[in-house]
């Protein structure tokens, strides 16, 4: 299926190859449902009855209900049945990473299948969102290269000069992206040598001990990343 981006009733949305049933569960309508027992009752009975694709936002909510507080009791335990949508409204960057942290915590979950731009007002904030080093081709050069498909927000960008051992210079603007997956890696040779998974602790012990092994822009992406991630989690717990 070919990668298209539409534009409508207020969401931008990225399809791929994801199959979607015509019936999905509006995590809105939940609000109504005070009693937390209850929603779980519904849910459950919901799913276990072929309902599997439910659709949320973070402002979906009352006085007293959150809507991904609620799914988030049920999607706890089983996660890997739903197909799990949810939303940002946040165009910029670290609004959006805030806002789909956020989210994560409230579903109870490490990802979702489907990430939708909620209330975009004009064909120039799609333009925005998927444009040249926007979201969306990060997407597509995550899967091309990686084998992966997640929702991806940008965290920042950056230029550096740096010269090299062979009198040349590297001169660039970088973009860096995060996203959350719990699937293997299906590597595209001829894109990708090498790659690794490692903790960010054991990544910055072994930054401090051989410095020389790691090249300057990735030093700088992991200070920064660092720096992020400290920063959403400290607000997280405000």
């Amino acid at each position: 299926m070919e990668k298209v981006h539409r534009f409508y009733r207020g969401y931008c949305v990225y399809s791929n190859t994801l199959k979607l049933p015509r019936v999905c569960a509006s995590g809105s309508r939940f609000c109504r449902v005070e009693e937390p027992d209850k929603s779980v009752e519904m849910l459950t009975a919901a799913l276990d009855n072929g309902l599997y694709y439910w659709d949320t936002a973070p402002n979906y909510t009352t006085p007293k209900v959150i809507s991904e507080e609620r799914l988030g009791l049920v999607l706890k335990d089983r996660r890997k049945e739903v197909l799990v949508a949810t939303k940002v409204e946040e165009l910029s960057a670290d609004g959006t990473m805030r806002g789909f942290e956020q989210s994560l915590k409230r579903l109870q979950t490490d990802y979702v299948d489907i990430l939708q731009v909620h209330s975009v007002d004009s064909p120039e904030e799609v333009e925005k969102i998927g444009g040249k080093g926007g979201a969306f081709e990060a997407m597509r050069r995550l899967k091309e290269e990686m084998g992966i498909e997640c929702s991806l927000v940008e965290l920042f960008s950056f230029t550096y000069m740096e010269k090299l051992d062979n009198e040349l210079t590297e001169h660039e603007l970088d973009h860096v992206f995060f996203g959350v997956s719990d699937k293997d890696p299906v590597i595209n040779i001829s894109e990708v040598e090498e790659w690794k998974t490692v903790s960010f602790e054991d990544l910055h012990t072994d930054i401090l001990e051989n410095p020389a092994d790691y090249t300057y822009w990735f030093k700088k992406i992991y200070e920064n990343v660092n720096m992020h991630l400290t920063e959403i989690q400290k607000k997280q717990t405000i």
